[in-house]
């Protein structure tokens, strides 16, 4: 309330007190006179008195007031808050209408008049919840009473209408001459209060937003940093985001490389113009150590200026296991390419294998020539062996699984290894005497291991240590060492392990690459790891190396565990095979050389030969054919329809008929699961290979069409 208005409720305050007197000095002098007197004199001044002016003036005094408390009245019941007038002792003079709402509201109708009550007493006489703020009001409306201060607030809540509703207390001096008083302002400040928490709840829910997220937030403002979250604090090794918002300078988080870019993205964001969104930078972890980041920038308003917000996200693993998957594709295509080749070049080596062996053998009398041949035959099979690795990269060729005991197979080729690297190479061996049986191709396996420690002896020129061991492995532990592995079942490791050079990081990730080798050129065809891995991949197992430059390698080949106990596994038992025949065979082949070579060789035998160029030549020749007793067929054939494909329209229309597959590798190979009548002969074979399987089919076959 103003200065002015406290002039006005001071004189209406004084104005009521006289018309108290007169009215009550009139009311003495009617009784004395007992109503007769006109007037009456004051001795001492002579002034004289005319009762029915005095009568008048009062009246119209009496009026006045009544219009002076009715405007009053008025006033304070317009105005909203709960108003109470207090006079120098703290006794309520007036309240408004608005306070008596507030009290019926609380139950407290029907109570003391408020008015002539003294506010102190009522607030020291609280009880309960209000005795807390009640004892403070008293003591801040003492101190306005008393002139030590002008002004008292007290933010408090209560019960009201059965529900919490705030509000804010104000008291205000005021002055009437010499004497003090004050208004007393209760304000409904709940809808204000409630909008506060609200604020209060979605900044706390933010915070914990923030702080919980599983991405790194930054935000700065040129690039101070004025929000941090334990995220980001993870991703680049500090302890507390703290330590990140200590920073003048959040650039700090990234590889100096960066700054310039950075900067200029900063710059041109801030400023309306193009940035990406999305881009890959360079962090700084606190050690020094780099991580590669993937960073969501956007700006946002703070306050009356603009900040930028980032949310960075660690992509070092995702970048490293997208590069694996490049690399898988890449090795399948190699895969791909080497299987086709290694197949027509074993074509090829049929050819020459089966003609130089035949001059050999026709050459008995000129031992010069017969030499000459015996060298392109043993020329032939060292071709033959470089495709059969190619072949193992590709995992295209035919594996003859069957239950190997590790152990034994070592200890067998142990001596072999001793006495081939000499004694500059140390050999230990530690062998797991439970180890189980592994499921594999024994001949493929030893030339594996035979080939991991021919790598560990050439990484030891000056002489080492080479280490073969075995052991039992869970799927579990297998997919704790190979990464990517999705492993089930039981497995067998096999590791060898070398004190040699090592490899870098580099060439281990293509340690598996056929043709990628560390040696000086002409000292190795890069071929011996790559067949490891696609010979163990291929048998269903998993390979994990680890090498260390200046350190050594180690190579885990692990293999599936087989169900056959060792007895078992021993039980297969060689027969001796005759190797002539006098059956009809059906022979398809679509290369013109190797048809014409196998049917010199079959004729050789003593069998007769039907010949097709293709599938669809072969079912025309059995159809009009008056007997046919085997079906040998090559499986990768144009035309419209491969071996496999003609094999299994044979046996539809002729049941009987015994098949003998040939490839040069064992894409689209029939599994052993299947009927036992299909067979396989990897090319390039030898001719007493064919004699041998040819019978094996034959007396295994039934009669045929």
């Amino acid at each position: 309330m103003g200065s002015g208005e406290d002039l006005v409720q001071g004189s209406q305050d004084e104005l009521s007190e006289l018309v108290e007197i007169l009215h009550r000095t009139y009311q003495r002098i009617t009784e004395l006179t007992g109503g007769s007197a006109d007037s009456v004199v004051h001795t001492g001044s002579g002034t004289s008195y005319l009762l029915p002016d005095i009568q008048g003036e009062l009246q119209r005094m009496e009026a006045m007031e009544r219009q002076h408390a009715s405007e009053r009245a008025a006033i304070l019941n317009a105005l909203p808050a709960h108003i109470a007038l207090l006079d120098h002792s703290g006794r309520i003079l007036a309240v408004n209408d608005t306070w008596r709402s507030l009290a019926e509201e609380n139950g407290a109708a029907g109570t003391v008049e408020p008015v002539g009550q003294n506010y102190l007493d009522i607030c020291e006489s609280a009880r309960g919840a209000s005795a807390f703020w009640a004892g403070d009001v008293a003591g801040g409306l003492r101190s306005v009473l008393n002139r030590r201060q002008s002004r008292y607030t007290q933010e408090y809540s209560c019960l009201s209408s059965g529900e919490e509703r705030w509000f804010l207390l104000a008291v205000t001096g005021l002055e009437r001459d010499d004497r003090s008083g004050a208004v007393v302002m209760h304000l409904d400040v709940t809808d204000r209060h409630q909008a506060h928490q609200k604020a209060d709840d979605l900044r706390r829910r933010l915070e914990r937003l923030v702080d919980q997220a599983k991405v790194g937030i930054l935000v700065h403002r040129n690039f101070k940093p004025i929000i941090a979250n334990r995220e980001l604090a993870r991703l680049l090794g500090y302890d507390s985001p703290e330590g990140i918002l200590a920073l003048a300078d959040s650039r700090d988080l990234f590889s100096e490389e960066e700054h310039a870019r950075i900067t200029d993205y900063n710059e041109a964001r801030t400023s309306g113009g193009e940035a990406p969104a999305i881009y890959q930078v360079k962090g700084k972890r606190r050690d020094g150590s780099v991580v590669v980041i993937e960073n969501r920038a956007f700006t946002i308003e703070w306050g009356d200026e603009t900040a930028v917000c980032a949310m960075l996200s660690d992509i070092t693993a995702q970048l490293e296991t997208e590069e694996q998957l490049r690399q898988a594709q890449r090795l399948e295509a190699i895969g791909q390419l080497t299987g086709g080749v290694a197949h027509d070049f074993n074509n090829l080596l049929t050819v020459i294998l089966g003609n130089a062996e035949t001059l050999a053998d026709s050459l008995s009398g000129q031992d010069d020539l017969r030499q000459m041949a015996e060298i392109t035959v043993k020329t032939a099979e060292r071709g033959a062996q470089l495709t059969n690795r190619l072949l193992a990269f590709a995992r295209r060729q035919d594996l003859e699984s069957e239950s190997v005991d590790l152990n034994r197979l070592i200890g067998e080729m142990n001596e072999l290894i001793r006495r081939t690297f000499g004694r500059s190479i140390e050999i230990q061996l530690a062998l797991d005497e439970d180890v189980a049986l592994a499921l594999v191709d024994p001949g493929q396996l030893e030339n594996a291991i035979l080939n991991l420690c021919i790598n560990a002896r050439d990484a030891m020129p000056e002489g080492g240590r080479i280490v073969m061991e075995t052991a039992n492995a869970s799927a579990a532990h297998v997919m704790e060492r190979v990464q990517d592995a999705k492993a089930e079942g039981s497995f067998v490791m096999v590791a060898v392990e070398d004190t040699g050079t090592g490899m870098d990081e580099n060439a281990l990730k293509r340690a598996f690459e056929p043709f990628f080798t560390t040696k000086v050129v002409g000292e190795g065809s890069g071929l011996g790891l790559s067949m490891v891995y696609g010979f163990v991949r291929q048998s269903n197992g998993f390979v994990n190396i680890e090498s260390t430059p200046g350190a050594g390698t180690r190579v885990e080949l692990y293999l599936p565990q087989s169900e056959l106990d060792e007895q078992a596994s021993m039980t297969r038992q060689a027969e001796a095979v005759d190797s002539h025949g006098e059956e009809t065979i059906l022979l398809v082949e679509d290369d013109d050389a190797v048809r014409e070579y196998v049917y010199l060789q079959l004729r050789s035998l003593g069998y007769d030969v039907l010949l097709a160029s293709s599938a669809l030549e072969a079912l025309e020749i059995l159809k009009r054919a008056r007997k046919v007793d085997l079906l040998f067929t090559d499986i990768i054939m144009p035309g419209g329809m491969n071996g496999r494909e003609l094999a299994r329209e044979v046996s539809e229309t002729y049941p009987q008929l015994p098949i003998l597959f040939t490839s040069g590798h064992a894409e689209g190979v029939p599994g052993r699961d299947e009927e036992s009548s299909e067979f396989l002969l990897q090319k390039p074979f030898r001719r007493q290979e064919l004699a041998e399987k040819l019978r094996t089919v034959l007396g295994q076959g039934k009669s045929g069409s």
